[in-house]
């Protein structure tokens, strides 16, 4: 693989909520990964529901530690799923409440989890990854969305009344549709 293939991404075009009610973890959090992301915190689970649903579409990734007073991580990220499925969710964990963020895990709630302390380098690793996952997202739906276009332009030219040009739509839908069967 040459490098002009290898995808280049740009994880600052959207942020990162991270949720921790320990002053300490947030300020590590902003500390080691301010300058490679765009970083929001937030010391609750109800102020990174206010903070998610004022900037809901500018988030694409949302880190919470279970344990905080008012709520826990799974509960916030289960919310945070229901009205946006699309953001990327990760949970931070001690060792001791590995069960629960298993089972978060396999029901969906959360694409990762994180074990606390967390260890810089890898978490960066994940962050960048579910980065390049929901930027590759983004642009794979905007495609569908383009093609599903062609498509209703295709469909309304298939309705002219020249055999030629209907011919030619019809052919063209055959292969776009063959197409975005493949996207999705």
């Amino acid at each position: 693989m040459n490098e002009s293939s290898i995808p280049s991404f740009d994880y600052r075009k959207y942020a990162i909520l991270y949720v921790d009610d320990e002053p300490q973890s947030l300020s590590n959090f902003q500390a080691y990964f301010a300058d490679t992301f765009e970083v929001l915190i937030a010391t609750s689970g109800e102020e990174a529901w206010d903070i998610f649903s004022r900037e809901k579409g500018r988030i694409a990734i949302v880190v919470a530690d279970q344990r905080m007073p008012g709520t826990t991580g799974v509960a916030l990220l289960t919310r945070i799923k229901e009205t946006s499925p699309r953001v990327i969710r990760v949970l931070a964990t001690a060792f001791t409440e590995l069960e629960t963020a298993i089972f978060a895990v396999n029901d969906g709630a959360i694409y990762k989890y994180i074990t606390k302390p967390w260890d810089p380098p890898a978490l960066e690793m994940t962050l960048k990854r579910g980065m390049e996952f929901f930027l590759t997202e983004e642009e794979r739906q905007h495609k569908v969305q383009l093609i599903d276009t062609i498509v209703q332009e295709l469909k309304r030219i298939a309705r002219f009344k020249s055999k030629t040009w209907r011919r030619v739509a019809q052919k063209l839908l055959g292969k776009i549709e063959h197409a975005l069967k493949d996207l999705t």
